[in-house]
């Protein structure tokens, strides 16, 4: 929490305070904002949720907020991205690749994701966009299921997907409040920009995990 809250408001208020050439404060928060939704549509309006993650969020967004007196703010809520070097990939794609991938949970929980390149073209599209403001979910328009992602992910490594779910109780077990980040349930629609006609160069999950993958 305070590594999230105290910087944005040390940020915030030095832009508030000081003469500053800057025009517009990016923060990144989570889709998390909204909590586990499960099959829920969420969009940028959507309330916030209650449980620890939410509330960092919450907390995180209106410490930016504070800057709106002399800058732009935009409110980033980023999904899962999906990069070449590290992130999700990086520590979910090895047991893919020894063919003992499984689907974790109920499997109907929503993944909402984002491919890398459409990130960094999201970010400089809101840069360069001078109406663009409040909150934007940066995610794809086209979120999975878990068990869709799953068998995605297996296929684009030529891979079987053939165990049995992973437990949500297990995975609390080992995981802990850390598990929530992969049960719950975030069906995130990118509605700001979308309505800005900003173009996803990989809306679709097998197009870019192909793309990553090979």
């Amino acid at each position: 929490m305070d590594s999230r809250v105290l910087a944005t408001r040390n940020i915030a208020a030095a832009l508030r305070d000081r003469n500053s050439r800057v025009k517009v404060l990016v923060s990144g928060s989570a889709v998390g904002y909204s909590g586990d939704k499960g099959d829920l549509a969420i969009h940028e309006g959507t309330p916030a949720g209650a449980d620890f993650l939410a509330r960092v969020a919450e907390n995180w967004e209106t410490e930016a907020l504070v800057a709106g007196e002399s800058v732009r703010v935009v409110r980033c809520r980023l999904g899962v991205v999906l990069g070449p070097n590290g992130g999700v990939l990086a520590k979910m794609a090895p047991p893919f690749k020894a063919g003992l991938g499984a689907v974790l949970g109920s499997e109907k929980q929503w993944f909402s994701w984002i491919h890398i390149d459409d990130l960094v073209e999201a970010f400089n599209f809101i840069l360069e966009n001078e109406d663009v403001a409040g909150p934007v979910n940066l995610t794809s328009p086209k979120p999975a299921t878990n068990r869709e992602f799953s068998r995605l992910l297996a296929d684009s490594l030529g891979k079987p997907l053939f165990l049995p779910a992973v437990p949500g109780l297990l995975l609390k077990l080992i995981m802990g409040e850390t598990a929530n980040l992969v049960l719950d349930s975030a069906r995130v629609s990118p509605a700001v920009l979308l309505g800005k006609q900003f173009v996803f160069r990989f809306s679709d999950l097998s197009t870019a995990l192909h793309d990553l993958l090979s």
